[in-house]
């Protein structure tokens, strides 16, 4: 066993900080040769960091950017695949319309003014549309929804309708009461202001103002969805030429409210080819920045595995010395 005179404990001593520190310095470079990245990094760099931090601030921008654009892409995409909804359901009522104008059965009427009115119902369905519990088209107060039911809407339009509205003049009542600044703004549009625009995306870019319920593509449908359903309330119930009038206008407002939503189609599709465009530039700035990165802090693999062998040689070294010196046999165990 070890002698505790002082000349040996002062090699045990010796010894086995030795070991401590080549231990140390072997799971150092057992990291490094397994991560890649050299463990201190400012001795690396000879103590300049501002290009290791600089590339870092770089990285978190670039993912910042992703992120932005990421989440603003699946709400743009959700609106984009409710406008071609409304779009699809006022071509179809536009079809019936017009086959409705082609017939003079006695049962066609009923008919068309029964599917004007679901499709009213489910025109406003659509608008209150949700994406992980937020409406899509209320703006920034997207916590409930963006427009009244169905029936509030016929309700509030009934109430304010003049008794001696004729047929002709009641697909005008509705534009007005839908166009801005009319009853829908203050008794059916329930959502908020636009959600805040100017957010960035990199390189210059940034995010734009996300229609809501009001916008007039929107009013447009809503008015010749509604100028059809409120003959479903017994409007000119006695008077089925007076209700082919109002379905007539109803066509009309149809066929101008098809062209509406085909822009702003049009307008947010330029907008998800922007977030798309922000998307692919903040991967690859991110990528580039990473790249970066790697190649100021990567430890060379070779040197590593070199440095490592040698620690490992110079541990075992210790480790025969300190049982030469302190006689680790069994024979003097036994002694």
């Amino acid at each position: 066993m070890i002698d505790t005179r002082f000349g040996d404990m002062a090699r045990f001593t010796s010894l086995r900080r030795d070991s401590g520190r080549l231990n140390r310095q072997i799971s150092v470079l057992a990291g490094e040769l397994a991560s890649g990245v050299v463990a201190d990094k400012a001795r690396h760099l000879r103590g300049d960091l501002t290009r290791l931090a600089s590339v870092s601030r770089a990285m978190e921008r670039a993912l910042v950017h992703r992120h932005t654009a990421e989440a603003a892409g699946l709400v743009i995409g959700a609106q984009q695949g409710v406008i071609d909804d409304i779009r699809n359901m006022a071509q179809a009522r536009l079809g019936d319309l017009t086959i409705l104008d082609q017939s003079r059965s006695a049962g066609a009427v009923p008919a068309v003014i029964d599917t004007m009115a679901q499709g009213f119902s489910d025109l406003v369905n659509r608008l209150n549309t949700s994406l992980a519990g937020r409406t899509l088209l209320a703006g920034a107060t997207s916590d409930g929804p963006a427009v009244v039911s169905a029936d509030t809407l016929l309700d509030a339009l009934l109430a304010g309708l003049p008794p001696d509205t004729d047929a002709a003049d009641l697909a005008t009542h509705v534009a007005q009461w839908f166009a801005d600044g009319g009853g829908f703004d203050s008794a059916g549009y329930v959502g908020g202001p636009p959600a805040k625009a100017g957010l960035a995306l990199g390189q210059g870019m940034t995010t734009s103002a996300a229609p809501t319920a009001r916008d007039a593509a929107f009013r447009t449908t809503l008015a010749a969805f509604a100028t059809g359903a409120l003959l479903s309330r017994g409007l000119y119930a006695t008077d089925p030429e007076s209700q082919r009038v109002v379905l007539w206008d109803a066509a009309q407002a149809l066929g101008r409210a098809n062209a509406a939503l085909t822009g702003l189609a049009a307008r947010i599709g330029v907008e998800e080819a922007k977030l798309a465009e922000a998307t692919s530039r903040a991967v690859a700035e991110h990528t580039a920045m990473t790249l970066a990165r790697n190649a100021l802090i990567e430890a060379d693999p070779y040197e590593t595995a070199t440095r490592l062998e040698q620690a490992m040689g110079q541990l075992d070294m210790v480790y025969t010395l300190t049982a030469r010196l302190s006689r680790l046999s069994l024979v003097e165990y036994l002694r």
